[in-house]
């Protein structure tokens, strides 16, 4: 995936949210050893965080001839990010973060790849 951008954006109705995430993609898109990521502050983006905490939170629509955007949970509450399939925890940590944007990278790059499951196995047992 190496030369690739991808977007994000945060919708979030705390501007300390989203200055958050632009200022970890600032930082990471510098290191970052594959997809290269840009902050977008509006309209389209691959992924955008969705802060589940808002008292409605604000989920991206689908744009013509665009994929859908990949959704990531972000919040204080573990009950709340169980209903995403991507999450990450509030306050945002590097580390935390890094590790989702590789999953993340790697989902994007196998999204249209259909002998990979699309939403992780359930666990029954």
């Amino acid at each position: 995936m190496t030369g690739n951008t991808l977007s994000l954006s945060c919708t979030s109705s705390k501007e300390q949210d989203r200055l958050v995430f632009k200022s970890l993609v600032g930082i990471i898109s510098q290191t970052s050893r594959s997809a290269r990521w840009s902050y977008l502050p509006e309209g389209y983006a691959d992924v955008v965080f969705v802060d589940l905490d808002d008292a409605k939170p604000v989920y991206p629509h689908a744009e013509p001839g665009k994929p859908m955007s990949v959704v990531v949970g972000y919040s204080t509450d573990p009950e709340k990010m169980k209903r995403s399939v991507f999450s990450l925890k509030k306050p945002a940590r590097a580390k935390e973060f890094v590790g989702l944007l590789e999953m993340l990278e790697s989902h994007l790059a196998n999204k249209d790849d259909l002998t990979i499951p699309y939403m992780p196995a359930l666990n029954l047992a």
